[in-house]
């Protein structure tokens, strides 16, 4: 390609500070540590997975903050060094913020030793900062090389099989809360990562203590995380039977055990154990003074289980809580509205099956709808008190025209009960198409129930009935 080398030899920079911004020197700094972190591990000859494993221990954000943490306490660091370190802890993206798994702090911390990398290696200062990764990683390796003396008891959790897992541990004691992988933990956190929920209640009587089972792992969450998740309501009462602690102990995102079986999508079928931690749980502590910062998410979640009686339950305990938004700017009527199915006159049944449900005595169909209904109700009378009437059409119509859904999926309930409790909305227009009332979109999309019930509470609501 006409150059005697393949690749020209970089400039030489004597004050990076003054050619580079921190976001620049982090992300070089970065390829440097990765670099040294892929080379230490090439030799003896390890497996694509197992390698990929060791390395990805070492690059992660709280590896390197570990190591930087280690720098500060021995007191290693010049001033001009520290300096460089607070000028990297400014360097941060909005992709990083909604994509991260640990506090902003563990990763501006890390961001700031990768340009303190960079800024050693790019001045040419003769500084033996790979000692002292060599030191980290030596660390790292003797954690792995202590999961691998108990690769037995990993596999007997996996499998289930506790005769062994007892037997281990009766010769080793300390393997109970020892980290047997070194980021999902105890051998109770890989027990519940493979729901073998036996297992675990057989270890959880005779073996274990109340401090043994609120060990966390790497990412803060305790055994009670997990089994939440994997959705066992009898794991999780005999846990909280032992800690009743454990119900408190949130994770490295905030997050409590009760968050996790709400959010799990995949278990369907732990509607109990969502019942049992909600009714247990205390989200009014000090620590959370109005309630869970997460609270319109998990009450979307909810909705969209189906689960109308939990949700309920919370806006009912937090009245306040009828006019929440989640992060979309979206509030407890627009999930409610976005979910015709789950109300009776909007699940589009004939009247064959209405009778069904009467003589046939299938009543789940009923409650559903009734719990969505009742929901409505509430929330609406909590609204009452909350906000002006003359803002109701307002609120009614950002961020998305949830009257406008309701009406277009045929939801009487939702209609009924916002006309009794606000009757001035029957002429107010909140609707996508501008200038158009309850009425003119009811008859518009053909929703016959709609405009009957309007026509109930309104009967002189036809006659103004007019077309722009």
């Amino acid at each position: 390609m006409g150059y005697d080398v393949w690749l020209p030899n970089a400039p030489k920079v004597q004050k990076p500070r003054s050619v580079c911004n921190a976001a620049a020197l982090a992300y070089i700094g970065d390829c440097i540590y990765e670099l040294y972190a892929l080379g230490h591990f090439l030799f003896p000859a390890l497996s694509i997975e197992e390698y990929n494993d060791r390395v990805t221990a070492v690059v992660r954000c709280e590896a390197q903050d570990t190591l930087l943490q280690k720098l500060l306490e021995d007191g290693y660091l010049s001033a001009q060094e520290r300096d460089v370190l607070r000028w990297g802890k400014n360097v941060g993206t909005s992709k990083t913020q909604t994509r991260r798994r640990v506090d902003t702090t563990v990763y501006n911390r890390a961001s700031s030793l990768e340009t303190l990398l960079d800024h050693v290696v790019t001045s040419g200062e003769n500084v033996p900062h790979k000692f002292y990764v060599e030191i980290h990683l030596y660390t790292i390796t003797t954690l792995k090389m202590l999961a691998h003396a108990k690769r037995p008891l990993y596999h007997a959790a996996q499998r289930g099989d506790w005769k062994s897992a007892i037997s281990f541990i009766d010769n080793d004691p300390d393997a109970l809360t020892a980290k047997i992988s070194i980021h999902i933990g105890t051998v109770l956190h890989i027990a519940a990562l493979h729901c073998q929920w036996n297992f675990i209640l057989i270890l959880v009587e005779p073996v274990s203590t109340p401090q043994s089972i609120a060990v966390r792992n790497s990412y803060g969450s305790t055994v009670l995380h997990y089994v939440a998740q994997g959705g066992s309501l009898k794991t999780a009462k005999a846990l909280i039977q032992k800690n009743p602690g454990l119900l408190q102990m949130v994770d490295n995102q905030g997050n409590l055990p009760l968050l996790f079986p709400i959010y799990s999508f995949i278990f369907r079928k732990s509607k109990k154990l969502v019942w049992y931690l909600s009714l247990i749980t205390r989200v009014d502590s000090p620590s959370y003074p109005v309630f869970i910062p997460s609270l319109p998410g998990i009450l979307r979640n909810l909705i969209q289980l189906g689960y109308y009686d939990i949700a309920l339950y919370f806006v009912q305990r937090f009245p306040h809580l009828a006019l929440a938004t989640d992060e979309y700017g979206n509030s407890l009527f627009k999930w409610l509205a976005d979910n015709p199915s789950n109300f009776l006159s909007g699940s589009n049944i004939g009247f064959s099956e209405r009778w069904i449900y009467k003589l046939l005595g299938w009543f789940k169909g009923l409650l559903l709808h009734n719990w969505a209904s009742n929901h409505v109700e509430y929330t609406i009378f909590a609204c009452k008190y909350q906000i002006a009437s003359k803002q109701i059409s307002h609120f009614l119509q950002n961020p998305t025209p949830i009257l406008d859904n309701a009406v277009r999926g045929g939801i009487e309930e939702i209609v009924r009960i916002l006309l009794q409790h606000f009757p001035d909305l029957i002429s107010h227009y909140v609707f996508v198409v501008p200038g158009r009332s309850i009425l003119q979109g009811a008859v518009e999309y053909r929703q016959e129930n709609v405009v009957n019930t309007i026509k109930d509470i309104s009967p002189t609501a036809t006659t103004n009935l007019s077309w722009r």
